[in-house]
């Protein structure tokens, strides 16, 4: 054998020696990369939040890990998407934010608030933060991925916070922060069926402060406040404005209506009055104003009108005392 042939061979030794190591060397990345995928597929798994890929296109949901059963418990982890799940004031919100995170270069990410339906019909907050994960040809986006992270508790809480800043924490009425955000819906309720606003205000309430201490003070005012709810009717705001100042908005109330609501509270007050068997009595003076159908009376100019309504009886009051 010629020397030639000798190196030939050495050579196809060395290209085959190269070949199994590179064989080698593919088989051990193959297993490395099957063990990273199977630790990620753990990790989706045992994520608690929904991790989900979607598809621009199609309007479907490539992937949803096991959080979505877990959370929404819908059985079916490839039936309905998120977005058919979704409630109707966010699914309206849903293409626009799409197009947001399509515009997203690649690493950056959007967030995106919405509640979906669980599988026992009740709704669930969850904070999405969503960004691209796969473009066509073209660049342009047609895959996202997301996280969608349960903020139920969190909504709950703040619901919470929320009521209890438009709350009066002594009678449990609506305080005038309260009062105020509620009456807007019912004033523009007002303008195809009228409304009227009673305004109420103790009477001699520091004289029961003064002489019977602010305990008793505190139960002037929590009769009061129990007596106003038991005189409206569902769809009527009662609220205490402050100190020992009372309101009533009545919905679809004209003037007549509101002086039969002022008169109902004083009979309500008389009866307390007889069986509380307390050394004081509940007085008042009740003034109002009407919001008329068709107009656009302002919640202020409402407000004003029923409280010089009621202080203009309570002036009348102090004139005949005198007077007498």
């Amino acid at each position: 054998m010629g020397s030639a042939e000798e190196a030939l061979l050495d050579e196809l030794s060395r290209i085959n020696s190269e070949l199994v190591n590179a064989r080698r060397e593919l088989s051990r990345l193959n297993a490395e990369l099957a063990d990273k995928e199977r630790f990620l597929a753990r990790v989706l798994e045992l994520s608690p939040d929904i991790v989900y890929v979607h598809d621009i296109r199609s309007r479907t949901d490539e992937y949803r890990n096991r959080a979505f059963e877990d959370l929404l418990g819908h059985g079916d982890r490839g039936g309905a998407s998120l977005e058919e799940l979704m409630h109707p004031d966010d699914a309206v919100r849903r293409p626009a934010h799409l197009a947001a995170v399509a515009a997203l270069p690649d690493g950056a990410e959007t967030h995106f608030e919405f509640r979906l339906r669980r599988g026992d019909g009740s709704w669930c907050w969850f904070l999405g933060r969503e960004a691209p994960f796969l473009r066509d040809g073209s660049g342009a986006v047609i895959k996202t991925v997301g996280v969608a992270e349960d903020i139920g508790p969190l909504k709950e809480r703040e619901s919470r916070l929320l009521d209890a800043s438009l709350t009066d924490v002594l009678t449990g009425l609506r305080n005038r922060r309260g009062f105020e955000a509620a009456a807007g819906e019912a004033l523009r309720d007002a303008r195809s069926r009228g409304a009227a606003l009673v305004y109420v205000d103790l009477d001699r309430f520091k004289e029961i402060n003064d002489r019977y201490g602010h305990a008793e003070g505190d139960t002037a005012l929590k009769a009061a406040a129990a007596l106003l709810v038991r005189n409206t009717r569902d769809g009527d705001l009662a609220a205490r404005l402050g100190g020992d100042e009372f309101a009533i908005l009545a919905r679809g109330g004209d003037g007549e209506a509101a002086q039969r609501l002022a008169e109902r509270f004083g009979a309500l007050v008389d009866e307390w009055n007889l069986a509380s068997g307390k050394p004081w009595k509940l007085r008042f003076s009740a003034g109002w104003a009407v919001a008329p159908r068709g107009g656009q009376t302002s919640l202020a100019d409402l407000m004003a009108r029923a409280d010089e309504a009621m202080y203009a009886v309570k002036r009348g009051r102090r004139q005949a005392s005198d007077g007498a």
